[in-house]
């Protein structure tokens, strides 16, 4: 993440008459359910990168040949939000729009085909609504799939977790996230996700007239499934997380202005019962790192 720039060369007299502003900005309390203000637009641009490695322990399904794989996808989002006027009751809605998008994906260092899963996001919107306290109340995507379904989940579920109290410069907060997503997969319990983050609020400067608090996080937690395999039997998934990051609040317009998270995964496909003379088991492990900017 890009730092903010900061000259040491003073007067000692200009220290002393910015030593109290200094002091009262680092004792400000900060509400950490940032939502973005009403009446504003913000372009936003993520990209993503992921490393796996996948080893196939052996099975029925194993390719002749087949080995340690390494698999690398490198994603670019351009995002679009808009937040319209407020109600007399204080709620408002704001839209999300997701641009053009780029993706490569690559196995063992051959490209593989990628047009499918960007076509599917370029251009689909959906539409968060908050109260006047700045707290989801509603999300609404088109279509009814699970990819539907498994957003409204999550940003449901990381809005109703975090704590509605303050927080100072120094201080940290832990914030619990268990929640179960749709899989597309018949007769599959769902993925469950669960897990902590922890966030300390680290400073809260001024750059060009805006209050910017920066945050740093570190979070862990498991993965678990277990959907029905082919031909019968289940399968089951088991993963664990961890990882770390920075961010940076725009408290005047609410927004995320830019952060950085590091996750790390490892864990376990494997096949039981009717499933595992075609489910090889599969050990996992990789890291994904997820930058996002604002403007």
């Amino acid at each position: 993440m890009a730092g903010h720039a900061r000259t040491h060369v003073i007067a000692a007299a200009i220290v002393a008459s910015l030593g109290a502003p200094a002091i009262f900005a680092q004792s400000e309390r900060i509400n950490i359910r940032p939502a973005p203000r009403p009446d504003q637009t913000v372009q936003m641009t993520m990209n993503q990168s992921l490393d796996m490695d996948l080893t196939v322990e052996g099975g029925a399904a194993l390719p002749a040949g087949a080995g340690p794989m390494k698999m690398a996808m490198r994603m670019t989002i351009e995002m679009t939000q808009k937040t319209g006027p407020a109600r007399p009751d204080g709620s408002y809605d704001s839209e999300l729009t997701f641009g053009q998008n780029h993706m490569t994906l690559e196995m063992n260092g051959a490209p593989l085909p990628a047009g499918a899963p960007q076509s599917q996001m370029e251009g689909k919107s959906l539409t968060v609504t908050y109260n006047g306290d700045g707290q989801i109340t509603d999300v609404k995507m088109p279509g009814g799939d699970v990819a539907t379904d498994a957003v409204r989940q999550m940003l449901r579920a990381f809005s109703a977790n975090l704590p509605v109290s303050t927080i100072g410069v120094g201080e940290t907060v832990t914030t619990p996230l268990e929640f179960t997503l749709p899989l597309p997969i018949a007769g599959g319990a769902g993925m469950k996700i669960s897990g902590v983050t922890t966030m300390k609020l680290v400073s809260v400067d001024t750059d060009s007239g805006t209050r910017l608090a920066r945050f740093e996080s570190t979070s862990e937690g498991q993965i678990s499934a277990a959907p029905s395999g082919p031909g019968g039997g289940s399968m089951t998934v088991d993963m664990t997380i961890g990882g770390d990051g920075t961010t940076v609040i725009d408290l005047e317009k609410g927004v995320l202005r830019s952060g950085e998270t590091r996750t790390r995964f490892s864990g376990k496909l494997s096949g039981s019962g009717a499933a595992a003379p075609a489910v090889p088991g599969i050990s996992m492990q990789g890291t994904m790192t997820v930058t996002i900017a604002s403007n």
